[in-house]
């Protein structure tokens, strides 16, 4: 997980779609990050402690990362001058402020890293897996971060307002009396013996074979008629 410093208001313009390309990107060639939370204070505080405004740092997933990430020397800009008052900067809450101190109170930043991740092309979107808030006390400094937001609000489930006509209830209307028909009688039940059938059933297969044989002896003899004429005409 590595770590970039951004303006609340400058990511907040960025359309949902679009990479991010800030001005170091087109200055530099890369995008400056940082790899500890600790670090990142400790930048901030050096180089962006006088600029106003809310700032956000972007949880960046190294290994989503479309374009190429180099583990490099620090390479950072020449640190903005302090004013002698930052009026504009937006102050902790008593809260925050008894619970971290005001920046008067904070330790001084520890050493900075030797080694910084650069990006070197635009940031996909799809590789910031967690956005936090970074705190500021009342003269500027960055103290501290605060709880997760996400990447991009949830959707809203509209509730529907159309609500299902109601079916009036109707009372059952008596229905007319039917007529029923008696069942017919079960046909009754054949008193022969299955030997009994077979013999009237090869009975009546022979009377059919008869009546076929007939039929096709009729039809030879009158064939056979008709080979005689014609030969007697020779």
């Amino acid at each position: 997980m590595i770590l970039h410093l951004v303006l609340k208001s400058d990511w907040e313009k960025l359309p949902p779609t679009q990479h991010y390309v800030p001005e170091s990107l087109a200055k530099e060639g890369f995008i400056h990050c940082t790899a500890t939370q600790s670090g990142l204070l400790s930048v901030a505080n050096t180089f962006y402690k006088a600029i106003a405004g809310e700032f956000w740092v972007l949880e960046i997933d190294e290994n989503k990362v479309n374009a190429l990430v180099k583990w490099e020397a620090p390479a950072h800009p020449t640190p903005v001058p302090q004013p002698a008052g930052n009026e504009n900067t937006k102050a902790l809450s008593a809260s925050v402020v008894n619970e971290l101190g005001d920046s008067r109170r904070v330790p001084p930043p520890a050493e900075l890293p030797t080694q910084f991740p650069h990006i070197y092309g635009p940031l996909n979107r799809s590789a910031v897996t967690g956005i936090r808030p970074v705190l500021r006390a009342a003269d500027g400094a960055f103290v501290g971060y605060g709880d997760l937001l996400t990447n991009a609000p949830p959707p809203v489930q509209a509730q529907s307002t159309n609500t299902a006509p109601q079916t009036p209830h109707v009372s059952p209307q008596p229905s007319a009396p039917t007529q029923t028909t008696p069942p017919r009688p079960a046909p009754a039940a054949d008193p022969r013996t299955p030997i009994m059938k077979a013999a009237d059933e090869l009975v009546d297969a022979t009377d059919e074979f008869s009546e076929e044989l007939k039929r096709l002896r009729g039809r030879v003899e009158a064939k056979m008629s008709q080979l005689d004429e014609e030969i007697a005409k020779l």
